[in-house]
């Protein structure tokens, strides 16, 4: 899980040229989404 996480991540920010405060608070909400999503899975 970390790890897919990490790669995604790379291509992200690569994908996306933004100043690297935006990168950080987009990368916060899709690790929140992600985060969300797993805890529904498990239930």
């Amino acid at each position: 899980m970390k790890l897919e996480l990490k790669l995604e991540d790379k291509n992200f920010s690569t994908k996306e040229k933004v100043k690297p405060k935006t990168i950080k608070t987009l990368l916060k909400l899709r690790l929140k989404s992600l985060f969300k999503k797993t805890l529904t899975e498990k239930d």
